[in-house]
């Protein structure tokens, strides 16, 4: 439309390049310590996997050793109901049966 620029236009665009050179600064200024605090929060997530990690094996070693004894314990109940079956065949067919039934009721 004008051919020629406003002095509204002129202040405008003279304020945006004044903004645009104190956002730089801003940016220049602030860039060392937003790298500082990367490297800390790599050094804090390192230690904190670290950290994890251990428990994490603590934790493992704890559910083998309880797998262990646990395993252990069905062993002595295996080999006593072995026995149990043995003496008397009867019997445990018809718990055995007794129990697929109870399932196949449970399941319908």
């Amino acid at each position: 439309m004008l051919a020629r620029r406003s002095p509204a236009q002129k202040r405008v665009k003279a304020t945006v390049k004044s903004a645009k050179r104190l956002f730089n600064e801003a940016l220049d200024s602030a860039e060392p310590r937003l790298e500082d605090a990367a490297a800390t929060l790599e050094v804090l997530g390192k230690d904190a996997l670290r950290v994890a990690r251990r428990a994490s094996d603590r934790g493992l070693g704890e559910l083998k050793s309880g797998y262990g004894r646990l395993e252990g314990k069905i062993r002595g109940v295996s080999r006593s109901s072995d026995k149990r079956v043995r003496r008397n065949p009867g019997k445990a067919v018809l718990i055995t049966a007794g129990l697929v039934a109870l399932t196949i009721g449970l399941l319908r």
